[in-house]
C-alpha cells in the first residue's frame, strides 16, 4: 500500500469536503461561523451526508486506480483507517 498516496488523497478529500460544506451552506443561507450543529436544518445534514459519501467513493476509486495498489480487504481497511485518523469525517 502506498501510504504517501493515501495521505495525499485524504488531504485533498478533506479540502473538498470543506469546500462542499461552504458551498452548501451558502446555497442554503447558513452562516457557518455562528451556526450551531444542533440547530442546523435537516437539508444541510443530508447535503453533507451525500457529498461526503460521493467524495469518499471518488477518493477510494482514485486511490485503487494505481497499479501499485491492489484492491483488497486489507488495503481497503487501511485506507478507511487513514480516513478516520485524518478526521475527514467529523
Amino acid at each position: 500500500m502506498n501510504i504517501k498516496r493515501a495521505i495525499g488523497i485524504i488531504f485533498l478529500l478533506a479540502i473538498a469536503v470543506q469546500i462542499t460544506a461552504i458551498i452548501g451552506s451558502k446555497l442554503l443561507g447558513i452562516d457557518l461561523e455562528t451556526a450551531d450543529p444542533e440547530n442546523m436544518p435537516s437539508l444541510m445534514w443530508f447535503v453533507a451526508l451525500i457529498s461526503v459519501t460521493i467524495l469518499s467513493a471518488v477518493a477510494a476509486m482514485w486511490f485503487f486506480n494505481s497499479p501499485k495498489t491492489l484492491p483488497s480487504l486489507k488495503n481497503g481497511l487501511l485506507f478507511c483507517f487513514y480516513l478516520r485518523t485524518d478526521r475527514v469525517f467529523y
